[in-house]
């Protein structure tokens, strides 16, 4: 399996222990260098003498953030949900997609994915973003001292423009313009294309420092217009992305002449931490900031999707129901190879988003297609799994998994 390959590719043991009627149990073991950290020398952070209630849906996120507030010098404890605060006491509350803020008898500190590492007053609390640590701990300790929360010392400062004319072959158009949203919110600038084909008449018609392209096309893939290209040009870079996280594929890229692959989805900072590497100079003017680039909070608490603007938002919709209407045509045809080429296509749409679970149900469906031509059991297997994302996409259309605000 795929988790069991990339458990060897890092050197771990994968186990899995499976019951009839009971469930399986998977554990995995890997040896991890113990890398000095300095989370815990934050100068400017005493929580000494503090009372702090921590208030979350699930005990291991609360015991978590316990520990790490007692090792400031709070004192810190868990409060089960249901369980009144004490007032001399500042609650931290955990709130989650899942979960609804409860009123408060005292101070309140309220942690949420959607806040900022600035703290902001509300009629609730202080809210405050859940994955800064840093940033719940001054919270605490200025609420506790009476002073405002000032600006999170952990807040990105501005980074240099990358000075960049990039090319992007990407034939998924959710991905295309997710890719050059990223990118432009870097500083590059971006040319694109929507297949290898038009990659090579853009090509001819600039001058581009490095072309990113994706590996599975129609007409020209990444693979082909790599060969191409360094025909043309044996020193430009060219980096390939792809949605398959095994080993071969990688090597693959490396083999027909890629200088880097990357795995979607692309975060800003993996981005900028690779084409860093062939910016001939960089300016002192900051990177325009997206703010649906910049921002970590998801689309949807319970699928983990980033958010989308308002315009990307409608062309995700179109592009899968599109993607999913020619997927099930293919089906009903019996074609194998259209079948898995709209699969892929819809498999790298989720992926861009952040939607783990479905990306991960179209990634099988799509392995079992190339592994195996259509049978009635797999047509089956498929059939539902395109009834369940044309579920997905109506509550999209209803606005249920639209990011709010």
């Amino acid at each position: 399996s795929i988790c069991s390959r990339l458990s060897e590719m890092m050197g771990a043991n994968l186990r899995v222990v499976s019951e009839p009627g009971l469930g399986s149990s998977f554990s995995l073991q890997m040896s991890l260098p113990v890398i000095a950290g300095a989370l815990l020398n934050s100068a400017d952070i005493d929580l000494r003498n503090v009372n702090i209630h921590v208030r979350a849906p699930l005990k291991d996120i609360g015991q978590s953030l316990v520990d790490w507030l007692c090792a400031w010098g709070a004192r810190a404890q868990l409060l089960p949900v249901s369980e009144a605060e004490d007032r001399d006491a500042i609650l931290l509350d955990i709130v989650t997609g899942s979960t609804q803020s409860q009123q408060a008898a005292g101070e309140r500190v309220i942690a949420t994915a959607s806040g900022r590492s600035q703290a902001q007053r509300t009629a609730r609390g202080w809210e405050v973003n859940a994955y800064d640590i840093r940033a719940i701990a001054r919270t605490l300790m200025q609420v506790a001292q009476g002073t405002a929360p000032q600006l999170s010392a952990t807040v990105p400062q501005p980074q240099a423009s990358l000075e960049l004319n990039v090319l992007v072959a990407e034939d998924n158009p959710v991905n295309r313009e997710i890719l050059k949203e990223q990118l432009e919110a870097l500083g590059v600038r971006v040319t694109l294309a929507e297949d290898g084909e038009q990659a090579l008449v853009r090509w001819s018609e600039g001058s581009f420092d490095l072309v990113i392209t994706d590996v599975n096309m129609p007409r020209l893939d990444g693979y082909q217009l790599t060969r191409r290209l360094r025909e043309l040009d044996p020193a430009v870079p060219i980096i390939g992305v792809t949605a398959n996280a095994m080993r071969e594929e990688g090597e693959h890229c490396l083999e027909v002449g890629m200088n880097a692959w990357l795995v979607k989805p692309l975060s800003l900072s993996t981005l900028r931490q690779t084409l860093c590497a062939y910016c001939p100079q960089t300016t002192q003017a900051p990177a325009p900031v997206l703010e649906s680039a910049a921002r970590a909070e998801p689309a949807d608490d319970l699928e983990g999707w980033i958010t989308l603007s308002p315009a990307m938002h409608r062309l995700f919709i179109s592009t899968l129901q599109e993607d999913l209407t020619q997927a099930g045509l293919a089906l009903q045809q019996g074609d194998s190879a259209t079948l898995v080429s709209y699969v892929h296509r819809i498999n790298g749409s989720f992926a861009t988003v952040c939607a783990v679970n479905l990306a991960a149900a179209c990634n099988e469906c799509e392995i079992a297609l190339l592994r195996e031509s259509l049978n009635p059991e797999s047509a089956v297997a498929i059939k539902a799994l395109l009834n369940r994302l044309h579920g997905v996409v109506a509550r999209m259309v209803e606005g249920e998994l639209y990011p709010e605000g």
